[in-house]
């Protein structure tokens, strides 16, 4: 590693920079590393904080600890509160709430690493950072004759001593501390070499309940324990020494005070004695970091749910644990015992000195349900260079609310709509626009999105919208450049919506005669590679023109839910007919497919059988006899193919299967796959497993298989599947 130059160690710290296990490893191999490491490790501490690798292990819910990761955002927060008590110190202790040389300069000025801020994130660590330290601004938490101090767990602590710079080429290496990294729970406590702790202690990383046990023995000093190469076995009892004293000093801080003292006056009075009178907190780091991260931040997110089915990890459990200021209330209802007020936070860019540190963020994200009007207002003064806009405009009034509360919110929801309209009016270069829900205005978004942004967006993602009529494709027409269009969870108000066998068309808003300014309006999308029409009911002549006004280099499709087969019944167009002879570089396909589609999809798949990756049939509610098509597929060469799903009722055998998968006629006679996946059906049994795990010993590989069933799997057939594959999901359906 010491031979790798710092522009490939840069290269691998950013692909890693998701994944904080390896990044604590990366900070101790040597200086180099460190150096490269530390700013992308700070550059989104709370991302990190609240995020696990559940979904990696494919478990539906984490193994972290509650206490753990409460410990860990306390010294999060404790690392910044430092950096403002250093602001204040001669205040504070002329005041005498600390004394002279109680707080000791961090090792880096960690605020200049900041990039991206997600609010509810960072409302959950002040919540735990509130409740670890049993804040309150009443009076005093703790005697001064205490003398049990709590130790926080070294996740985000600060590193008290100085980190040595030290000749790569020496063998005897004396600022490195055994530590332990994202250790299975499982795993017993590794206390080898623990007397190796010289210059790192407290490393920032994840470790187990177990070790606190081991730890505390050691003058206070948490240490995390793994065993290091090249390093000395020396003990440095000064540094321990004084690592134990400042760690106990640290801990006798009276957080209350400091706090009561750094607090708004106004903010203090207002929110003390609430349920959000932690707040208050909240209000002093967020000044902080509005003076302090000058042109630094790059994301700003006020998001509960959505922004982590991008990345590779999930929100550990914890971050669902407590209602926020974002969470999900009825706007005006504030009746809830757990309701907190959130104009802390949407206040955001009125604070001192905002405009420099909010006007040059690219991508805002917000997808909380509260009310953003202002928000949005204040920022498209001076905020100008997003280049991602996700905003969620959602009607939170329950229906059987008085018509006048009714009338009173979409009055609300229409002024939001048109403060994000001036919002997206004032950027210069928005590439990508994500929009939830909208119940009102929709069409005046997409027109300022078509007058503003036409020559520059690239990526467009409508989510639960109700399309009225065909003016879709009025908006679609003027974005040149778009190359993905996402329509996720989307209904067309069609008479037929709520009976999808009526083969009643003549009422259907998207017949032909509706679309002939398509025709004479010259539509195309040029540059378009991506269609994902997910889980959205999709009317079988919008189907037909979206294809048809597209560039023939489309990779991505996702044809959605069909109404009904009837659509197709006396058409000239079928969109597997059509997609098998206009698009030959398909390298995801999702659709579903009707028995006298067979021989089209047939035809797709052997000119894309060089392309294509993944393929994932799902019937919505036809059956298809699909084994002669499976057979025909067994000869195909399916070279690059990793993903190949089935969902709803295909019915083959399971031998048909087995010749699908390990077929000596091929020239990859075993396909490779990453996943393979039966689902939402009523046939697969033990006699498909055991046909499975033949093929596992015939030349087939597959590193995930997901199953549902009707009856139950035999275990030992789970145990088996389990040796050979990497992950086995199986779901045993009831009813």
């Amino acid at each position: 590693m010491k031979l790798l130059n710092s522009d490939i160690i840069r290269n691998i710290i950013l692909y890693i920079k998701d994944d904080k296990a390896s990044l604590f490893r990366c900070l101790l191999v040597n200086k180099t590393w460190w150096s490269q490491t530390i700013d992308i490790l700070w550059s989104q501490p709370f991302r990190l904080l609240y995020s696990c690798i559940s979904k990696l292990e494919d478990s539906p819910t984490c193994n972290c600890k509650f206490l753990t990761r409460r410990r860990q955002a306390s010294s999060l927060i404790n690392i910044y509160i430092t950096f403002i008590i250093l602001e204040n110190e001669q205040d504070l202790i002329n005041n005498n709430i600390i004394k002279q040389g109680q707080i000791l300069n961090p090792m880096h000025n960690y605020i200049d690493f900041l990039k991206n801020i997600d609010i509810h994130e960072f409302d959950l660590a002040i919540i735990d950072f509130y409740n670890f330290y049993e804040i309150n601004f009443n009076e005093k938490i703790q005697n001064d004759n205490d003398i049990d101090p709590i130790i926080p767990e070294n996740f985000f602590e600060e590193i008290t001593s100085n980190y040595h710079t030290t000749n790569e080429s020496e063998t005897n290496v004396t600022n490195t501390t055994n530590e332990t990294i994202e250790t299975n729970e499982t795993n017993g406590t590794n206390t080898t070499n623990e007397t190796n702790e010289t210059n790192v202690t407290n490393a920032m990383n994840e470790t187990n309940e177990t070790n606190t046990t081991n730890v505390t023995n050691v003058t206070n000093v948490t240490n995390a324990t793994t065993n290091a190469t090249n390093v000395t076995n020396e003990t440095n009892e000064t540094i321990q020494s004084d690592q134990s004293t400042s760690t106990e000093i640290i801990e006798q801080l009276d957080y209350s005070e400091i706090i009561k003292y750094l607090a708004d006056p106004k903010v203090l009075m207002e929110l003390r004695n609430t349920i959000s009178q932690y707040q208050i907190i909240s209000e002093i780091i967020l000044n902080f970091f509005m003076r302090k991260c000058n042109n630094n931040l790059r994301r700003l997110s006020f998001d509960v749910n959505q922004i982590y089915h991008k990345s590779i990890f999930n929100p550990c459990k914890d971050y669902q644990r407590y209602s926020t200021a974002l969470s999900l209330y009825k706007r005006g209802v504030r009746d809830n015992p757990e309701y907190k007020v959130a104009e802390i936070y949407l206040s955001l860019p009125k604070y001192f000195n905002a405009i420099n540190c909010l006007s040059n963020i690219r991508e805002l994200i917000c997808t909380t349900k509260r009310n953003m009007s202002n928000f949005f207002l204040s920022l498209s003064k001076y905020v100008h260079n997003l280049d991602k806009l996700e905003i969620n405009i959602d009607h939170s009034v329950e229906a059987n609310y008085l018509n006048w509360l009714l009338s009173r919110e979409s009055s609300f929801l229409r002024e939001e709509v048109a403060n994000l309209i001036k919002l997206i009016h004032k950027q210069k270069n928005l590439t990508h626009f994500i929009l939830h829900n909208c119940p009102v205005d929709f069409s005046l978004v997409m027109e300022e999105l078509k007058e503003s942004h036409a020559k520059n967006l690239k990526s467009l993602s409508l989510i639960g919208i109700k399309f009225e009529d065909q003016k879709i494709f009025f908006h679609l027409g003027a974005f040149l450049s778009l190359q993905k269009l996402l329509l996720y969870n989307c209904n067309f108000n069609n008479n037929n919506n709520n009976n999808l066998n009526n083969n009643d068309n003549d009422n259907d808003i998207y017949n032909d005669n509706n679309f002939d300014f398509i025709i004479k309006e010259k539509i195309y999308l040029p540059n378009l590679k991506k269609i994902d029409l997910n889980n959205s009911f999709i009317p079988h002549q919008f189907l037909q023109y979206l294809l048809q006004i597209c560039s023939s280099n489309l990779e991505y499709l996702d044809i959605g839910k069909r109404y009904s087969k009837y659509s197709l019944i006396g058409s000239n167009f079928n969109p597997i007919q059509f997609i098998s002879t206009n698009f030959s570089n398909i390298k995801f396909l999702k659709c579903d497919l009707l028995p006298f589609e067979n021989n089209h999809f047939i035809s797709l798949l052997s000119y894309n059988s060089y392309y294509i990756q993944s393929i994932i049939l799902d019937n919505y509610e036809e059956s298809n006899n699909f084994a002669k098509c499976l057979s025909i597929l067994s000869e195909i060469n399916l070279d690059n193919l990793k993903y190949f799903g089935i969902r709803g009722n295909f019915i083959f055998s399971e031998f048909t299967l087995s010749k699908f998968l390990v077929n000596n006629i091929r020239k990859n006679r075993g396909l490779h796959l990453h996943v393979l996946e039966f689902t939402k059906n009523i046939w697969f049994d033990n006699d498909y497993l055991k046909e499975i795990l033949k093929c596992l010993d015939n030349g087939f590989t597959c590193n995930k298989l997901i199953i549902t069933t009707i009856g139950e799997i035999k275990p030992e057939l789970l145990v088996k599947a389990r040796e050979k594959i990497k992950v086995v999901q199986c779901v045993e359906m009831r009813g």
